[in-house]
């Protein structure tokens, strides 16, 4: 399709197309996502998660993990903020997770940590 346009210092059309590619303004959380997967952050962090979902129809612990991570990579400071992005679906793709979660999911999520289970985060390699 093109579109006419008159101008005096510039070509007389510019050309306008469409692609089912998504965008978003998140768009650098790629360079975040990259690198941890290049350190296979996503299994060192299932090894030390505490959870153990019984519903079939629960995220994977490492999604909301990862979810959370990004959402405030996105600049969020409270969990709703966090939730928002659910409606940013190049979010979740960016991140390679199912989907951000809700904020009420992502309250149950932090609500399954002590003080123990806090205390082998540590054991995640940082380098």
């Amino acid at each position: 399709m093109w579109l006419q346009i008159d101008t005096k210092n510039a070509a007389p059309s510019i050309r306008i197309s469409f692609t089912d590619h998504r965008l978003t303004a998140q768009g650098g959380l790629i360079v975040w996502s990259h690198f941890l997967r290049e350190k296979k952050f996503r299994q060192q962090l299932r090894e030390v998660l505490p959870h153990d979902p019984t519903s079939p129809n629960a995220y994977d612990p490492t999604d909301v993990a990862l979810g959370y991570v990004g959402g405030i990579l996105c600049g969020a400071d409270k969990l709703s903020r966090v939730a928002w992005l659910q409606s940013d679906a190049a979010v979740a793709e960016l991140l390679g997770v199912e989907a951000i979660a809700s904020q009420s999911t992502l309250s149950q999520f932090f609500g399954v940590f002590t003080q123990k289970s806090c205390g082998v985060l540590p054991l995640i390699p940082t380098a």
